[in-house]
């Protein structure tokens, strides 16, 4: 869902502005809403903190990490998909290419923290997560400070980027330490209400943004209050599906969750010559094409990248176990 919701704000939304004129109060609400709940900085910020709970959640148990073979398979797992669309963009040309940098921005931030996790891991296991989270958000603070007119979270430059919003990630370890205790305090408030909070933020934080008048806040100040409420509300999510069986035909586009976000544009970018002639053929055409194209980049580039990164990996953690025994 949240990849559908970064789609949404980056075009797929209901043409809600081709179709109503703000002349009633009610289209003026409708207009409103619609024009600025899709949030895709917030799904974003989500994406992070469920790489970061996943990382290190898979890790908690030991007291190191095997670089190699942890490099390799998330390396091949997000580089071999993100290398087909980058070679797609360049044979399509710069429009396509601009296009795709407003996605690709989070995902070199997660390659750079997949690699230097390896590195985190000692200093989370010596220092405790939380007070490298505190560090990480003193640093991301101090460039907010530094530069206090920033919109987005990539306005730093991909280069910097990965160090404002690593507190995001490392809210997802936090999470993966603290998930009893979290869930427990989470439990006071339903799940319904995390949902709704999580729109309503949506929708609060693009106003303070782009339609406050002439003082905007940027998400680059808001995102780390979604940061925590994000921890208490995937703990909530979690807890709820806690043996519970899953929805066969969601489940399979969740699977294709990084494909769905890496190709969205492509389709949005395509199908947007339509918009103006016909809106509604526009967002039927445009939802179902992203679903469609996704899932077949899915099938075709994303698992089987999934597949070859389990293979060397495996093969990698079998040769090191052989040399530590022969040694």
């Amino acid at each position: 869902m949240t990849a559908m919701w970064v789609a949404f704000s980056h075009g797929a939304r209901f043409p809600i502005d081709s179709l109503v004129q703000p002349d009633t109060l009610f289209h003026k609400l409708l207009y409103m809403l619609c024009k600025t709940t899709f949030n895709g900085t917030a799904a974003v910020a989500v994406f992070f903190l469920i790489s970061g709970f996943l990382i290190h959640g898979a890790s908690l148990r030991r007291q190191q990490i095997d670089p190699l073979p942890f490099l390799t398979r998330r390396g091949v797992r997000i580089c071999l998909p993100l290398v087909v669309v980058l070679v797609a963009a360049w044979l399509l040309g710069p429009d396509y290419q601009e296009s795709l940098s407003h996605v690709t921005w989070s995902v070199y931030a997660e390659i750079i923290y997949y690699a230097l996790y390896p590195l985190v891991f000692p200093l989370i296991i010596r220092f405790g997560i939380g007070r490298v989270l505190l560090v990480s958000q003193v640093i991301s603070l101090a460039m907010i400070a530094t530069h206090p007119g920033n919109i987005y979270l990539w306005s730093f430059g991909w280069p910097l980027t990965w160090l404002f919003c690593a507190p995001l990630w490392l809210m997802g370890c936090y999470l993966a330490e603290h998930i009893d205790g979290i869930t427990k305090a989470s439990a006071a408030v339903p799940v319904w209400a995390y949902r709704v909070g999580a729109v309503a933020f949506c929708y609060l934080t693009t106003v303070l943004s782009a339609h406050a008048g002439r003082i905007s806040i940027g998400y680059t100040w808001t995102i780390w209050v979604f940061g925590v409420f994000c921890m208490f509300w995937l703990a909530a999510e979690m807890a709820r599906g806690t043996g519970a069986r899953p929805v066969a035909w969601l489940e399979r586009f969740g699977l294709a969750g990084y494909s769905l976000y890496l190709t969205h544009k492509f389709v949005v970018a395509l199908v947007a010559p339509l918009l103006a002639t016909n809106p509604i053929a526009f967002w039927v055409l445009v939802n179902l094409g992203i679903l469609v194209v996704g899932w077949a980049f899915y099938k075709a580039v994303e698992a089987p990248s999934h597949h070859l990164a389990r293979a060397l990996g495996k093969r990698l953690e079998n040769r090191g176990k052989a040399a530590a025994i022969s040694a």
